[in-house]
Parts: structure tokens; C-alpha cells; sequence
């Protein structure tokens, strides 16, 4: 809701799992963008659920949430990709445009994978936005837990990692999956889910891929 405060940042970002934003939240980072901020989504179902905040009894402000319905324009709109049925599953994240800016240094070829990255939940589905490109690809499986996924037929989709052009040399990226942050780090005590997918861990690959982004994104034109 700091538009004044997205104007004074190079860049945004959205991990984990994101999923609750307002529209107020949404314009604001969609102006900014405009205006040159720079953005990664390092995460899944992220701005997947329109919310509205409320005060509380006691008049605290902005306390409490309501579901608001879905966003219009859709949430690919923003972030280049959106959640996409079965929104649940896991794959490897496979690079399909090696020569891209964000691969530099990693020595990743196409077709190469980052074991387990993608999951438990994933963005797909990429928007018609000019210069926009699927960095990596590939199809998603949900069939290892059946009974964590029951009322879902369809039991594969497709992530699509994406990056598209801000107007001002800016640049939105999208890694489609909750799980980033696996392929960084893992500190003392942390324990390794095994939703959908085998989870690697640390991987030097993702680690630059994440550096090359954050130093790119401290460039605000």
C-alpha cells in the first residue's frame, strides 16, 4: 500500500508464497513497474487471492482480511504468469533460453535441470506482454500423494518461468514455484519436504541465477 515507498526502491520482492494482495497493492506495484522499478517472484500462487483489509473492534487499522474475489485484469498481467490448474504438484525447473541475461555465468545449457525446484505450488499459463520469454519450462506432477490432491482430476500442468521488459530498462522476472528459496540455502534445522517431488537443495546454478537478478535489479534506471 507504500506507493510513495515503491518509488523509492530499485527493486521488489515477492517470495515464498504470496498469495493475499489488495487491489491497492496491485496498482500500485503495476505503476510501478511503469515507472521503472524492477521486480522477481521468487514464488508460487503469488497475488492469487483479491483481498480487502478492515479495521478491528478495537480500531486498529488494516488488521483484519476478506476474501474479494479474483483480480481483473488477471494476475499474469502483472507478474508475466499465474497460478493454473492442478495449482499443486512438483517438476524440475528446466532452462529453455540459456543465453538469457539471467543464466549468465552458470554454465546451464538448455534442457538442463534444477532438480526439484518447482513446487508444491507453481505459476503457469504466460500472458501476451511484448518481450516476454519462458526462461524455463516443463510439465508439473501431482500424482505421487494422490490424497493430498483428491477433487483434482487433471493431474499434470505446465510452469512457465517468465521475464518480460519494463518501458525503462526495467525487467519483471517469475520463477514459478513456492520453493525458491530450497535452491539457496539451507540453514541449520531445516527440513526438506518431500511434496511431489524430490528436493535437491542448494544449487550453485540457482544461487547465480538469483545473483544475477538481484545485482541487475539494484540498477533502477
Amino acid at each position: 500500500h507504500d506507493d510513495a515507498g515503491l518509488d523509492r526502491a530499485a527493486g521488489l520482492l515477492s517470495v515464498g508464497h504470496d498469495e493475499y494482495w489488495t487491489q491497492a497493492m496491485f496498482d500500485n506495484v503495476k505503476a510501478a513497474i511503469q515507472k521503472g522499478l524492477n521486480v522477481a517472484f521468487l514464488s508460487g500462487n503469488s497475488v492469487f487471492v483479491k483481498i480487502q483489509l478492515k479495521s478491528a473492534p478495537n480500531g486498529r487499522r488494516d488488521c483484519i482480511f476478506e476474501r474479494g474475489g479474483r483480480f481483473r485484469p488477471r494476475e499474469k498481467t502483472l507478474m508475466g504468469a499465474h497460478s493454473t490448474g492442478p495449482v499443486i504438484g512438483g517438476a524440475d525447473w528446466i532452462c529453455r533460453v540459456p543465453d538469457h541475461w539471467i543464466f549468465a555465468d552458470t554454465g546451464i545449457r538448455a534442457g538442463d535441470r534444477i532438480a526439484g525446484l518447482v513446487g508444491w505450488e507453481f505459476h503457469g499459463d504466460p500472458a501476451d506482454i511484448a518481450g516476454l520469454q519462458v526462461v524455463a519450462s516443463g510439465e508439473t506432477d501431482s500424482r505421487r500423494f494422490p490424497e493430498r490432491n483428491p477433487d483434482q482430476e487433471k493431474k499434470s500442468g505446465v510452469y512457465t518461468a517468465t521475464v518480460y521488459p519494463g518501458p525503462q530498462g526495467n525487467f519483471v522476472f517469475n520463477g514459478a514455484t513456492c520453493w525458491w528459496a530450497d535452491g539457496l540455502s539451507a540453514p541449520p534445522g531445516y527440513l526438506r519436504s518431500d511434496w511431489y517431488v524430490d528436493r535437491q537443495g542448494p544449487d550453485a546454478r540457482l544461487q547465480q541465477i538469483t545473483r544475477n537478478l538481484l545485482d541487475r535489479m539494484k540498477k533502477k534506471m
